[in-house]
């Protein structure tokens, strides 16, 4: 996966926010927790949306450069598995950092998740720190280069 981030900060400050420059769609059917950890993570510089369906974040992801998707395992309609199963066959899958958020302890679930190519996983609920630091690391890595 390749960073695009805007290089052309000229604030220090907020050049220095390890979330600087992502673009972040949070996907949650609570949209309390879905505006929460938006605003949680643009306290550390990234853009982020929230949404509360998968029918929302499909239409938001294919409109909008997104870097990551957050998405909630256990929503209606159709899950957080099934929609990061949609996103990884389309054109957006292979430049898309996904994170699965996931209150499921059910070993059917667990295997579901583990079986479906999720970058990061969290278990509800989420810390934000531990969020935010790992998505830093993984945005603030120097870009591999392939030969």
């Amino acid at each position: 996966m390749q960073n695009q981030r805007d290089t052309n900060a000229t604030d220090e400050n907020v050049g220095a926010l390890p979330l600087y420059g992502m673009r972040i769609l949070v996907v949650d059917d609570d949209s309390d927790i879905a505006e929460t950890m938006a605003a949680l993570l643009e306290m550390d510089g990234a853009e982020a949306s929230p949404c509360t369906s998968a029918r929302e974040a499909l239409k938001k992801l294919a409109q909008g450069s997104w870097n990551v998707v957050l998405l909630d395992i256990g929503m209606p309609e159709m899950d957080g598995v099934e929609v990061a199963q949609v996103i990884r066959d389309s054109a957006l899958g292979a430049r898309l950092f996904i994170v699965a958020i996931t209150g499921h302890s059910q070993a059917q679930m667990r295997s579901r998740i583990a079986e479906t190519e999720f970058d990061l996983i969290f278990t509800k609920p989420a810390d934000p720190e531990h969020l935010c630091r790992a998505l830093g690391a993984w945005w603030n890595a120097p870009a591999k280069v392939s030969m």
